[in-house]
């Protein structure tokens, strides 16, 4: 499933283990890094979506940034504007 980190474009994906346990896995590409999260939990612990959703992007002087439009990891495209908290 799609999924957006301040809006930057990557995937979610969800899955339940054979022995009951879940675990969810998030994907980004962002300034041509790479960034996978990864959690699981067993059976009965609540499910693992808090991790992916404190995930945040810094700007090159360590500023949490939001961009105004969705972020698309493209070479040649130009980088989209982006607000400082």
């Amino acid at each position: 499933m799609a999924s957006l980190a301040d809006l930057v474009s990557g995937m979610l994906v969800q899955l339940t283990n054979k022995d009951q346990s879940r675990a969810s896995a998030s994907i980004y590409m962002h300034e041509n890094r790479l960034v996978i999260t990864e959690a699981t939990v067993p059976r009965s612990a609540p499910p693992p979506t808090i991790f992916q959703q404190s995930l945040g992007w810094l700007d090159e002087k360590g500023t949490k940034i939001r961009y105004q439009l969705m972020y698309y990891n493209e070479p040649d495209a130009p980088r989209p504007p982006f607000q400082t908290r």
